[in-house]
């Protein structure tokens, strides 16, 4: 049972080994609402549970914001879950808190369990990279690992968690950000920018800023971390390019996505204090997902972009046209999906990156086009 505190979490004491570089993990768990002796502070509609993976750095890996709901005078638990690939930086730990600072629980969490979800992406993440690994990955073959399951006996309930936002640790501190995406309120003259730092361990890093109309930081959020895809030239030689990532601003949500290895779909509000984040699967299976618009439809935020498949020969880099998944999904101010379409077709990354492009497009063409001449 977590209170509303801003000190109250509870934080696994022992770290776990599923970290493994490139291998994809999903953290299960079942939430509901809960009281305590008091009625007064039974879990409202208002109040929600976060819970956090992060590695050794205190790095957010995968991240999800659930609302229990109304406490109804018993325990209703419901199964949540999110993914995270592994960056290979030390033992992750769990932590769980209050999304808002109350006088109330904001839920009470049971069965929590970290899987392996091995499928291709281990491999293709890691076949033709230059990089030290853990384990061996053979194209074709999967990369697996037991099932870690732990309980909330071995925590911490303390006022612990994971590194404040704005600040940097471990490979990332020297590194030097840019601002990839931005989005302005023209009420109040403040800003929302999403900065990205490129690691050699952690891979890109992103953070997100809330600034006033003097430049001044309001808050921070430090966003999940993205691996650079292998995109696979015709003699399967793997080139990698940049994720991408976006923030809108639509109503009174803030909606930031971000692309890779899968598509993660965030939403805040414009303090940046009460938030979601779910992982939205394009075609399933091993896919490749390349975002390249997003607009607001009121409230709502509209995705645009395209999937590909992860295999020895995907997602190619070609100039001439490629299978894809075309796709437009509409996400409410709640993480929802109100409505998709997707629709195989072919498309050239040339066709993508046509000017004018986006500017969250940039960093993925400018390697694109790049990797294409030579």
């Amino acid at each position: 049972m977590i209170f509303g505190f801003s000190t109250h979490s509870a934080t696994l004491t022992t770290g776990i080994p599923a970290n493994a570089t490139g291998e994809r993990f999903e953290v299960a768990f079942d939430v509901s609402p809960t009281v305590g002796s008091d009625p007064a502070q039974a879990t409202s509609a208002a109040d929600r549970l976060v819970v956090r993976a992060i590695d050794g750095f205190g790095v957010i890996l995968g991240q999800l914001s659930v609302a229990p709901g109304v406490w109804g005078g018993s325990n209703n638990f419901s199964k949540y879950s999110f993914t995270y690939i592994g960056n290979g930086t030390g033992l992750v730990k769990i932590v769980i808190t209050s999304s808002v600072v109350t006088e109330k629980f904001a839920g009470a969490i049971d069965n929590l369990s970290i899987i392996s979800k091995p499928d291709i992406v281990s491999a293709a993440l890691l076949q033709g990279h230059e990089r030290s690994i853990s384990e061996p990955a053979i194209l074709g073959r999967t990369v697996t690992s037991p099932v870690v399951t732990t309980s909330f006996l071995p925590i911490t309930i303390s006022g612990t968690t994971p590194h404040a936002a704005g600040t940097t640790s471990g490979p990332t501190a020297a590194r030097t950000s840019s601002v990839a995406s931005s989005a302005a309120d023209a009420a109040t003259g403040s800003s929302y920018k999403l900065s990205s730092t490129t690691d050699a361990v952690q891979g890109q890093t992103w953070q997100l800023d809330y600034t006033d109309s003097g430049g001044r930081v309001l808050g921070s959020e430090r966003m999940v971390s993205t691996r650079f895809v292998a995109w696979r030239r015709a003699d399967r030689r793997a080139v990698d390019l940049p994720t991408t990532a976006w923030v809108r601003l639509c109503g009174n949500e803030v909606f930031t996505l971000q692309d890779g290895y899968q598509l993660i779909a965030s939403g805040r509000d414009r303090t940046l204090q009460n938030g979601w984040q779910s992982e939205i699967v394009v075609k399933g299976g091993a896919e490749a997902v390349l975002v390249t618009g997003v607009s607001c439809s009121g409230a709502s935020a509209v995705v645009s972009g395209y999937a590909f498949g992860v295999s020895a020969d995907e997602p190619p880099l070609r100039d001439e046209p490629i299978e894809a998944t075309s796709f437009k999904i509409k996400l409410d101010a709640m993480g929802r999906e109100s409505a998709r379409k997707t629709e195989a077709r072919t498309i050239s990354l040339g066709e993508i990156c046509a000017n004018p492009r986006a500017k969250e497009l940039e960093g993925f063409c400018r390697a694109a086009e790049s990797a294409l001449r030579n």
